[in-house]
């Protein structure tokens, strides 16, 4: 698999996704979470990332297991198996190593 994604934009475009489907504005959110609507617009706008601590946040308020905030329009059929297979301790702990290796690469 040589397809390369821009993560930031991936987790923005399915925070969005998430957050409009249950209604909320970026202010509802933002209350929820304890993060300013700025900060929730520049993640959902791609320009911040967020820390694991605001993930798990977000995942609680959008009522999202982990692994949905990174889904892309290529993972349909699988992410049920990978689901099935998995346990949820699990995969939030590949998700921690994988946004550790993101934060590492964005640092200078």
């Amino acid at each position: 698999m040589n397809t390369t994604y821009d993560i930031a934009h991936v987790l923005g475009n399915n925070v969005r996704i998430l957050r409009n489907r249950k209604k909320i504005s970026q202010l509802e959110l933002a209350l929820r979470t304890g993060r300013t609507q700025a900060f929730i617009n520049k993640i959902e706008n791609g320009k911040k990332w967020a820390s694991a601590e605001t993930l798990e946040l977000l995942c609680r308020e959008l009522d999202a297991i982990p692994y949905q905030l990174l889904l892309t329009d290529d993972a349909e059929g699988k992410v049920e198996s990978y689901a099935v297979a998995q346990s949820k301790d699990k995969m939030i702990l590949e998700m921690r190593e994988l946004l550790s290796r993101y934060e590492k690469e964005e640092k200078p």
